[in-house]
């Protein structure tokens, strides 16, 4: 899934979680500058011209998956609940929640979360 973190660059609003692949796969993996993949995220889609940011896996590799996109990309598409977003089901690219925590913890250990300079988390600044 893509995080509920897709938002308009200026201003950092969420707008949903819907499936990474519906929006337009997982993007550029970053390295968050400062420990902010926040900041790093909407300076890149800034750069890119584009409005809206969205994370994906945040965790895997180097740091996080940083989508740019219109609102065109996420128009049309299902919205899907924000516990999946955030890591509490098993990592899947199905459209259904598999392996849910029962306590909202982080089950999805393909992508195990933001780092936020010592632990990985499943929301950094109310992204997920």
């Amino acid at each position: 899934t893509t995080s509920p973190t897709s938002s308009p660059v200026t201003s950092a609003v969420a707008i949903g979680c819907f499936m990474e692949g519906d929006v337009g796969g997982p993007g550029t993996n970053l390295v968050p500058v400062n420990n902010n993949p926040v900041e790093t995220c909407r300076a890149h889609c800034q750069d890119q011209g584009k409005p809206y940011m969205s994370f994906s896996c945040a965790g895997q590799g180097a740091g996080q998956y940083c989508g740019c996109h219109t609102e065109s990309d996420f128009s049309s598409e299902t919205e899907r609940p924000s516990y999946e977003c955030r890591g509490e089901c098993t990592h899947s690219s199905s459209a259904s929640c598999s392996g849910r925590s029962d306590d909202g913890s982080r089950v999805d250990t393909n992508c195990p979360g933001w780092w936020d300079g010592s632990a990985n988390v499943s929301v950094f600044e109310g992204y997920s």
